[in-house]
C-alpha cells in the first residue's frame, strides 16, 4: 500500500506509512458500525478504533498537529453510510488489556 505520511486501521492491523503492524484488531465487515476517536487534546495525541462498539486494542499514538479523515470501499458496490462526525466532550477511551500502542514516525 503506498501510505506516506499516513496511518490507518486495515484488516486487523495498524499500518503507518504502510507499514503493517499486527495490533489484534477485529476485521470489519459487512454491517459493522465502525467508530474513530481521535484524542487532539492530549499528549500525545491518538487515534482508538471501535467495531460494535468494543474499542479495539491497537491504537495510534504521536498524530500531528492537523489530520484529515478518509474512508475507502474495497469491494464494487459495497456502501457505507457516515452516521456522525462530533466532537465529543470528553474522551470514552478506557485503558484494556492487550492494548497495543503504533507510533507516528
Amino acid at each position: 500500500l503506498d501510505a506516506k505520511d499516513s496511518i490507518f486501521f486495515y484488516a486487523g492491523h495498524v499500518y503507518q506509512n504502510g507499514k503493517p503492524t499486527s495490533a489484534g484488531n477485529q476485521t470489519i465487515t459487512n454491517n459493522d458500525i465502525v467508530a474513530i476517536e481521535v484524542n487532539m487534546n492530549t499528549t500525545p495525541r491518538t487515534a482508538h478504533l471501535f467495531i460494535n462498539n468494543g474499542q479495539q486494542p491497537g491504537y495510534m499514538s504521536g498524530l500531528p498537529e492537523s489530520v484529515q479523515y478518509y474512508f475507502q470501499l474495497y469491494t464494487m458496490g459495497q456502501p457505507t453510510t457516515v452516521l456522525s462526525l462530533k466532537r465529543l466532550s470528553a474522551p470514552t477511551v478506557t485503558n484494556i488489556i492487550n492494548a497495543k500502542e503504533v507510533k507516528w514516525e
